[in-house]
């Protein structure tokens, strides 16, 4: 597996990994997050994003099979093809967003977690800090706001 910046070339890729992944729901999203989420992260949108925050892909063979980045100390956009879940690559990508945000001396890192992430963070020392509503094109998801002490 190789894992390396993203640049507008993955655009593409990107949006169809979210989306796909998004029609597995497994959240229990309703149709109303669903088509939000979906219209919150098309192509052109995830290019805006590039220009936000530091975002890594992860390649199996050429094929998109992850992503995740990093905006200050909050890690967002993180994502695994959902035929490739259970394989360790969400830990290889958490890991190596850890170790590039240890590099630039970030000593707390934060995410919301999704509630059938949960269990994957608090396996990799992520503790709950407080339930959060986030808020995506006004459509609202419940969410777990969680955070890990980097230096110890």
């Amino acid at each position: 597996m190789e894992i390396r910046k993203a640049t507008e070339k993955d655009v593409n890729r990107i949006s169809y990994l979210v989306r796909k992944s998004t029609d597995k729901n497994p959240n229990n999203y309703s149709k109303e997050q669903i088509k939000a989420w979906k219209k919150y992260n098309t192509p052109s949108k995830i290019k805006d994003q590039l220009n936000q925050r530091i975002v890594f892909c992860a390649f199996e063979k050429n094929k998109l099979i992850g992503t995740i980045a990093l905006k200050d100390d909050y890690i967002l956009g993180f994502y695994v093809c959902y035929t490739q879940i259970k394989k360790g690559i969400g830990t290889k990508l958490l890991t190596f967003i850890e170790t590039y945000a240890l590099k630039k001396n970030v000593k707390k890192l934060y995410l919301t977690s999704t509630p059938s992430a949960l269990s994957f963070y608090k396996k990799n020392d992520y503790i709950l800090t407080k339930n959060v509503i986030s808020s995506i094109l006004g459509i609202d998801y419940s969410e777990i706001e969680m955070e890990k002490n980097m230096i110890k």
